[in-house]
């Protein structure tokens, strides 16, 4: 059905739609750029070779924190690098600070807020020391959906202060009520709702957002929403389809 209407549409609302229109801004900002360095480079082949590293999730190395946040294609793929980058770490047992993992994801990203980085898990857990798989656990589910996560914090705090003073805990049903009326309002990037309610249902009521966050984690809400997302192989290769669509899901 999604085929078929991009087959239709214009070819504003087309660019628009499968995020190419991003894309090919960036990849013309890149050609400018290159082409006062060596004048003689072919803006067609650039172009390509810009495009299909998007495709292969090879785009964001090394790119600011505004373009790798700025897409789903590009967030998966940074984290994608982060994991491939530092493989080891993640099959350590060894213990860091929040002040460590973030200066390694600032290696592939020099200007990545060291804030968004400090309160994984929530603020509570802020002198924590993770293993780096259960930091990148936490980091996948809340960069990735960092607007969502913001709402969650957002709509706790309204619910725990409209309990009154008295109020230590938000009710599961109340808080997976709230997120599902608010989020298609604000049209954020957000996991399925399903996959919310499911990985919170084991517990009743919650005391802070970092509790909240291990279920979902724990949930794996991240994974499962993902593999929704973007049913293609791994190395982010699509199969070819026709030429005009190979990019559908670039957004």
């Amino acid at each position: 059905k999604k085929m078929a209407e991009l087959e239709t549409c214009s070819e504003a609302e087309y660019l628009s739609r499968t995020g190419l229109s991003f894309y090919l801004k960036d990849g013309i900002a890149q050609l400018l750029d290159r082409l006062q360095e060596n004048p003689r480079e072919n803006p067609q082949e650039f172009l390509l070779s810009y495009l299909t590293s998007v495709l292969a999730g090879e785009n964001v190395a090394f790119r600011e924190y505004e373009y790798i946040q700025a897409t789903q294609r590009n967030r998966r793929a940074f984290l994608t690098l982060l994991s491939q980058t530092f493989k080891h770490l993640l099959a350590s047992k060894d213990l860091y600070t929040l002040q460590d993992c973030a200066a390694v994801v600032c290696l592939l990203c020099s200007d990545f807020p060291e804030d968004l980085v400090l309160g994984i898990g929530g603020p509570e857990r802020e002198s924590t020391k993770f293993a780096f798989s259960e930091f990148f656990a936490f980091f996948s589910l809340e960069f990735f959906f960092k607007e969502f996560v913001g709402l969650l914090y957002e709509q706790f705090a309204h619910l725990l202060n409209a309990g009154g003073p008295a109020c230590i805990s938000v009710a599961t049903p109340a808080l997976v009520a709230a997120l599902a009326k608010r989020v298609p309002s604000l049209g954020v990037l957000a996991p399925p709702m399903d996959l919310v309610t499911a990985a919170l249902s084991g517990q009743t009521a919650f005391t802070s957002v970092g509790d909240v966050l291990t279920c979902l984690v724990r949930g794996d809400v991240f994974g499962l929403t993902v593999t929704r997302l973007f049913r293609k192989a791994d190395d982010g290769q699509p199969k070819a389809r026709r030429k005009r669509t190979s990019v559908t899901n670039a957004s």
